[in-house]
């Protein structure tokens, strides 16, 4: 995806939002400390997980994990149970990742965007900043929500 010349981030013009503009400064916010569990999710597909790693390297996962041997062994194990016990490992890992090594900072490519002040812009009290993304490397890893 080509980064827009210009994105906005709608403020809602309270006393953060003012001191990260006086101070030139955007705030990145970790997905850990999100409100809504489905904000920011991600996924990732476990039948290619599963046919690229195999079923013992998915129980290594799990097994070094729990710090034990999975009950029973490989055999009590469905695929199924393994299925969910891996996502759910692999999503606290990658979330743990992210709030140790970065955040979210979320942006528009529209400024006339009514929802996006409703929410986002103090019920359209606030103010929306202009940023030229042209040679900014913070833009570099920008990249387009897909809502579903």
């Amino acid at each position: 995806m080509a980064i827009p010349k210009r994105l906005y981030k709608f403020c809602s013009a309270n006393d953060y939002d003012f001191r990260n503009l006086e101070a030139g400064e955007l705030w990145f916010a970790s997905p850990a400390d999100y409100n809504d569990p489905y904000d920011s999710g991600y996924g990732f597909d476990y039948d290619i997980t599963f046919s690229r790693f195999g079923r013992k390297k998915l129980l290594a996962v799990l097994e070094s994990e729990i710090g034990a041997p999975a009950e029973g062994g490989e055999a009590s194990c469905s695929k199924d149970e393994l299925k969910e016990k891996v996502t759910a490992i692999l999503k606290q890992r990658v979330t743990r990742k992210l709030a140790e090594h970065g955040g979210v900072c979320c942006f528009s490519d529209r400024f006339d965007n009514l929802a996006m002040w409703a929410y986002y812009g103090g019920s359209q009290r606030g103010f929306c900043l202009e940023l030229d993304t042209r040679g900014d490397d913070i833009f570099r890893e920008a990249q387009q929500v897909e809502y579903r």
